[in-house]
């Protein structure tokens, strides 16, 4: 759900019903979800007024924990393995490949991208990995993915107080 800009009195502009997640985060304008079904939910927010789920794909080779993107690739933790997803094209979310510490006993539920590495965090006492997901450098820099309220935007001041 998003809600007009006064904290005291929201307004419901939009909603979307989603299958359910374990853990969501966003990108730009992109809500990303993970979920129990090894699945991937984006919802895109660019209109508030008219939010859509754009992908629901069972992708993840194991149910998802939680994720990070980095240059359009959602870095997913799977618990057995980690996730390479592209979602350069939010409506096709690309498999590009998979990664794992072999610690037995493992649960890789977190994945935190870091240049062409990735941080695979164990919830469980046993150890955690860090993974290399590209044989290339990492040459982006990080980069604004969204401003809110947007440039130029007309925000009303009905619901602000000034402090002199």
């Amino acid at each position: 759900m998003l809600f007009r800009s006064n904290p005291a009195e929201p307004v419901e502009l939009d909603s979307v019903n989603t299958r359910s997640a374990y853990s969501w985060m966003m990108h730009g304008n992109l809500v990303l979800g993970v979920g129990p079904a090894s699945n991937l939910i984006i919802v895109d927010i660019t209109d508030p007024n008219n939010i859509l789920q754009v992908a629901d794909a069972e992708i993840l080779t194991g149910p998802g924990g939680y994720l990070s993107v980095q240059d359009d690739i959602a870095h997913v933790g799977a618990s057995d393995e980690y996730n390479k997803i592209d979602i350069s094209d939010p409506s096709n979310p690309i498999f590009l490949g998979q990664g794992t510490s072999a610690i037995p006993g493992r649960d890789e539920d977190f994945a935190t991208a870091w240049g062409n590495l990735v941080f695979v965090g164990n919830d469980h006492e046993n150890g955690s990995a860090i993974l290399l997901h590209s044989t290339s450098a990492d040459l982006t820099g990080p980069s604004v993915a969204r401003v809110n309220p947007p440039t130029n935007a007309k925000i009303g001041r009905a619901s602000c107080r000034e402090r002199v």
